[in-house]
């Protein structure tokens, strides 16, 4: 079911030193992501169902970045079933905060979400939730009247692909940050913390 986006998926991610590790766990991820769409109420697209089968915690350790409009953002990283950031973990994070339609996949530095769409006509799209823009915000301000739903709220969400996969084609290595040309800054200590 999955063979036709495992290859684009190893071969992609195989690019950033992401190493995919072989284990016997298949079935217990299928039942996991079985269990996640049957609590939730919503279908993940294939493409991201395969992924999940194969990655476990996918923090990069490099800077990735992607193709957004006309300027670049940096992926931090992409949720998976285990590890720090699990799926079920941001997944009840921002229940009620994104659109039904939507869940979040990733993450950008700045706690932006990148989601993918899990029902209706956002099923398999990627998009960019901003959080500064939070209609929860703006009710508390005043800005937004406090009925608006939040299923029908988009103008923080931005499309970005329109898949998975495409999406994984937009990631690419920031080849102009190396050791060489980064400046750490200087660092100071005061005497005190320098003694024994």
């Amino acid at each position: 079911m999955y063979k036709e986006y495992k290859k684009e998926i190893l071969t992609t991610l195989s690019k950033f030193n992401y190493t995919i590790l072989d284990n016997d766990f298949i079935q217990n991820k299928l039942k996991r992501i079985q269990l996640i769409e049957e609590s939730y109420n919503f279908f993940l697209p294939d493409s991201y169902k395969c992924f999940l089968l194969l990655c476990d915690n996918v923090f990069f350790k490099d800077m990735i970045l992607f193709q957004h409009g006309k300027s670049e953002r940096v992926l931090e990283e992409l949720y998976c079933l285990t590890g720090n950031d699990s799926l079920i973990e941001q997944l009840e994070t921002y229940l009620f905060r994104i659109p039904e339609a939507l869940i979040p996949i990733g993450m950008c530095p700045n706690g932006d979400q990148i989601c993918i769409g899990v029902k209706d006509e956002m099923f398999g799209k990627i998009l960019l939730w901003g959080h500064e823009n939070e209609l929860e915000a703006w009710k508390m301000i005043g800005g937004i009247n406090s009925e608006a739903d939040i299923n029908s709220y988009y103008e923080n969400i931005e499309l970005i692909s329109a898949s998975f996969l495409d999406f994984l084609r937009l990631l690419k290595l920031n080849d102009a940050l190396n050791e060489e040309n980064y400046d750490y800054g200087d660092i100071w200590l005061h005497e005190d913390l320098l003694k024994d």
